[in-house]
């Protein structure tokens, strides 16, 4: 009777966790490695909770995320596809190509509609594509860009082009920051500041690394990502100032559609990319770090202690302002891609306090685990 009774209990509990289980899309932007690259704790979390993950999107994104989790089904969304300069204009190159982005964000609004449908999704999470809201299911949105800073000669544009910003926003069921909501934070202006939509939750940072036990291997790494052809400028640029120092280096060029691996020199390793396992394990086993001033950089290298010489993509309003903020509090060096001078770079990088960087990798956890609630 009681084996009858136990199987009973067990069939009730398979039912039960059954009906909690929810297929979540999870869709970042296209625009560099960043926005796939947060979205990876994230997705550990909801497996570990049990729940089912389709990733959606495009190019790099979805290379690196297919990288990670080769078990999920994966959807190919179109992406933006921005076009960058080689030069300075990066916001009047953007602004052309306005016209090219909504239809985008239309575009994916509608498809929406048909993939919420053919795969059955109980939940969107959406890392900046403003058009994955629904009427239908609850939508997400994942951004730590709130208030959107325009450059000197068009502030006078910043008021309405938040105002659209926000528009967007509210469409959403949720808008998740990924910072620290207070004076302790690393988006700064970014995500604080007056007038917040009342939709927004600040979910703590977001991280996919975390620290173990290592030795010292490479004097330098270098992480290279975002655009091109910036990205290409940024990786020449820097070997040849290394190629005159005695720096053992493992340069990461951040080019998931290849598995290369070549000897530059005799100290110089250049690889095509490296899982999430083995970019913590070479963060950790680094004495120093180049990389973007990206936001997801930025937040991988406060949850592991590390100092790094940040170097904002040229005319990406967003990265030059996190770079001297964040430099200004003496976590990081700045350094320009025009000017740059490793050598100079890496002496001030051994100057600094090496304070603690604001972090909390926690939060977002407990975040998903009452939305689930709220939501079931």
């Amino acid at each position: 009777m009681n084996q009858i009774f136990l199987a009973f209990q067990v069939e009730v509990w398979e039912i039960h966790l059954m009906k909690r289980k929810k297929i979540i899309l999870i869709a970042p932007l296209d625009w560099g490695l960043g926005h796939a690259s947060r979205c990876i704790p994230i997705i550990r979390e909801l497996l570990t909770q049990g729940h089912e993950i389709i990733l959606a999107t495009d190019g790099r994104a979805l290379e690196l995320l297919k990288s990670e989790f080769p078990q999920l089904k994966s959807i190919w969304l179109h992406g933006y596809h921005p076009v960058y300069p080689k030069g300075k204009n990066m916001v009047m190159k953007m602004a052309v190509q306005t016209p090219k982005f909504l239809f985008a964000i239309a575009r994916e609004y509608f498809l929406l509609k048909k993939i919420i449908r053919e795969h059955s999704i109980d939940i969107v999470i959406s890392d900046n594509r403003y058009g994955l809201f629904s009427n239908e299911k609850p939508a997400v949105l994942l951004t730590h860009q709130l208030f959107i800073l325009m450059p000197s000669p068009l502030k006078w544009m910043e008021l309405t082009v938040n105002r659209v910003n926000h528009f967007f926003i509210k469409k959403f069921y949720r808008c998740w920051v990924p910072d620290m909501q207070g004076d302790e934070n690393l988006s700064g202006s970014l995500s604080h500041g007056p007038n917040i939509p009342s939709n927004v939750e600040f979910i703590g940072t977001l991280s996919r690394f975390s620290i173990t036990p290592s030795e010292k291997k490479y004097d330098l790494l270098v992480l290279l990502s975002g655009p091109e052809p910036q990205r290409t400028i940024l990786e020449e640029k820097i070997i040849n100032q290394i190629k005159q120092m005695p720096l053992h280096t493992l340069i990461v060029r951040g080019i998931t559609e290849e598995n290369k691996s070549v000897q530059l020199t005799e100290l110089i390793e250049t690889i095509s990319h490296l899982t999430s396992e083995k970019m913590n394990e070479a963060l950790l086993q680094a004495d120093a770090v180049i990389c973007r001033s990206g936001y997801s950089s930025i937040m991988e290298l406060a949850s592991l202690g590390k100092s790094a010489i940040l170097i904002p993509t040229p005319g990406q309003t967003e990265q030059e302002y996190l770079a001297e903020r964040i430099g200004e509090q003496g976590f990081f060096v700045l350094q320009k891609q025009d000017s740059l001078n490793v050598q100079e770079g890496l002496l001030k990088l051994k100057q600094l306090r090496n304070p603690k960087i604001p972090f909390e990798g926690n939060l977002f956890k407990e975040t998903l685990k009452k939305f689930l609630e709220v939501i079931s």
